[in-house]
């Protein structure tokens, strides 16, 4: 298995993440992975970002992974090939912790792929429970 160094999260993201980490923040304005899905640019800055620290690989497969950006001249849209993987389950994470760039990796297949991968991301709902936690390296 490669390893994956996590580089500092995407400025983008940051800035995103501040006010919504505020203990008084505006109402709607969740610090979480579904809110985040729900902003195209700072997504986009994240998928960016994990398929450059990665190299373009599956963090749990070593599979390529491809990401071409959008051709305006072209009339190509932007498409992505992996999903973002969560190191520790969304259902158990903290505030914050599941729209964090450190719990982020890239990984094979795309999402709405059309199939169950036989190895590699294969959809764990919740699984590692926090007990089981210490069975994934990362930090």
């Amino acid at each position: 298995m490669r390893t994956i160094k996590k580089l500092p999260q995407p400025a983008r993201l940051s800035e995103w993440r501040a006010p919504r980490m505020l203990a008084n923040r505006p109402p709607a304005m969740e610090c979480d992975y579904e809110s985040l899905r729900k902003a195209p640019d700072v997504l986009e800055v994240v998928e960016n970002g994990l398929f450059a620290e990665q190299g373009g690989i599956c963090a749990y497969t070593g599979r390529q992974i491809y990401l071409t950006p959008a051709d305006p001249h072209h009339g190509t849209n932007r498409d992505v090939q992996f999903h973002i993987e969560h190191l520790t389950p969304q259902d158990h994470c903290a505030c914050g912790q599941d729209a964090d760039y450190v719990n982020f990796v890239a990984c094979w297949p795309r999402p709405n792929c059309g199939f169950e991968p036989a190895y590699g991301a294969k959809k764990k709902g919740n699984w590692p429970a926090p007990a089981e936690q210490g069975l994934l390296m990362h930090g």
